[in-house]
């Protein structure tokens, strides 16, 4: 015979951090069209929350600000290249990276940020196949790409943004580290 005991694990709400806030409500609702984006695929958000880059499947990037309020307001959208499925800001809002896909060819762009958070191109990285997510460490010293078999390491220069390969992961499900077919990269 099989013993069952039921166990109630259903999590106490009010001892949640975030959760223990409160009702969310909604502030504003953006129609994206309005700024030159066909739908988002992606926002990044600057450290200290003034700053939100939204971006679409058509290779628009949109700048908003952060009200005091908590709404945003929209100053600009750049036009950069098609298939931007992820942006990743540093912390210290020098660059921002779009991760872009088309078909099966990823390519990171590199972007520097001015005071007033108007993107220049500085560096692509290009022909890396099957890419699925990028993430940046908590330092902003190194940016991880992870495509279907593996994760790659990088190296950024923390002054200029340029990132420079410094190892591919093993991808073995056998040896160490026993990574294959990684699903989420977190720092």
């Amino acid at each position: 015979t099989i013993d069952i005991t039921q166990i109630n694990d259903v999590p106490a709400v009010n001892t949640d951090p975030v959760l223990s806030f409160g009702d969310l409500d909604r502030l504003q609702t953006l129609e994206l069209s309005a700024f030159g984006l066909t739908g988002s695929t992606n926002s990044a958000v600057s450290a200290d929350g003034s700053r939100v880059y939204i971006a679409d499947q058509q290779g628009h990037i949109a700048l908003f600000t952060r009200n005091a309020d908590g709404t945003l307001t929209h100053m600009r959208t750049s036009a950069i290249a098609s298939g931007v499925i992820q942006l990743q800001m540093t912390s210290d809002g020098a660059n921002l990276y779009a991760l872009q896909r088309n078909n099966n060819e990823g390519i990171i762009v590199t972007f520097t940020l001015d005071s007033e958070g108007n993107l220049t191109e500085q560096s692509s990285l290009k022909q890396l196949w099957d890419t699925a997510q990028i993430t940046l460490s908590g330092d902003g010293k190194n940016l991880y790409l992870m495509n279907r078999e593996t994760v790659i390491v990088y190296g950024r220069d923390t002054t200029t943004g340029t990132l420079t390969r410094l190892q591919a992961l093993d991808n073995d499900m056998s040896t160490p580290p026993y990574l294959w077919a990684p699903t989420k990269v977190i720092t």
